[in-house]
């Protein structure tokens, strides 16, 4: 049975739905005053809390009470005229009221963005899956290889990791817009090919675009037959989305426990160093 990708909420994601949503909702109540006969000049008091919200939504608390004061002294500005006719004690419940709903919205608005950075920052931090691919990246190989070893040596059972590399160059006279929608669409390839217990990794060594998938339970043999159907169907797949590229050119390789625990402990160390330059790059800015 095939295993569905992992989903995950970044805080680029939730921010931009937060933005779709909230804008919505705001012109959405907006048209239905304008609908329903409502005074015009509180229509335009209504669109007053969409600065607000973009000014919190990408300032945070500062941006939020900024935006809000601006508001308020906008909706104010907005009865001008009226203030003049009537005076202000008439109007002050009002107008007090919805100039303090801006800097309330603002900046209580601006500290649940924060928390929500914060929280899902803090889960990047920890992340587990390959944005480029969808798979899981090199920090869970990591984790997960040294969790299939132990297991193994507790219980005298064995495990596989069959891996496929793909040299970088293959892809090099790609733009970098095509070599990105590649690598998606061979982790949906890789989603497809597993059991629901297998778990597919996807690491960038600098030359090789490198997929490793660990094999519980899976003795060499039927590792071996894993890698030659993968390989073909990874093979095929890009040669259908125009990749001049032959089966010889795509490297793969069954390595088993207890039998290549070295070579097994080698490729684990491999994807530390793919994790740690990955860190460096994401830290750094590169990526």
């Amino acid at each position: 049975m095939n295993q569905a990708q992992p989903v995950r909420m970044t805080y680029e994601k939730a921010r931009g739905l937060l933005l779709t949503v909230g804008a919505a909702v705001l012109i959405g109540l907006a048209l239905y005053q304008w609908v329903t006969a409502k005074n015009p000049t509180e229509v335009a008091g209504t669109l007053l809390f969409i600065p607000v919200f973009l000014a919190f939504v990408y300032w945070g608390v500062a941006g939020g009470l900024v935006g809000g004061v601006l508001a308020a002294v906008g909706y104010l500005a907005l009865y001008y005229e009226t203030i003049s006719a009537i005076g202000f004690g008439q109007l002050a419940p009002q107008l007090i009221g919805r100039m303090l709903s801006y800097v309330v919205f603002g900046v209580l608005g601006g500290w649940a963005e924060g928390r929500m950075k914060s929280s899902l920052n803090k889960l990047q931090k920890h992340d587990q899956i390959c944005d480029s691919t969808g798979l899981y990246n090199a920090r869970f190989f990591v984790l997960d290889a040294d969790l299939e070893i132990a297991r193994a040596r507790r219980y005298q059972s064995t495990f596989s990791a069959a891996v496929i590399d793909i040299p970088v160059s293959l892809l090099g006279s790609l733009s970098r817009r095509k070599v990105g929608a590649l690598l998606h669409g061979l982790g949906s390839q890789f989603w497809k090919s597993v059991r629901q217990v297998d778990r597919p990794v996807y690491g960038y060594s600098g030359t090789l675009h490198r997929f490793a998938v660990l094999l519980p339970e899976t003795p060499k043999e039927g590792a071996q037959v894993f890698v030659d159907k993968t390989k073909e169907r990874v093979v095929d797949w890009l040669k259908t989305e125009g990749v001049a590229i032959d089966r010889e050119q795509v490297k793969g390789t069954v390595l088993t426990f207890p039998v290549d625990e070295t070579l097994l402990t080698g490729l684990r160390d491999e994807f530390a160093e793919i994790e740690r330059a990955e860190f460096s790059d994401k830290t750094s800015g590169v990526r």
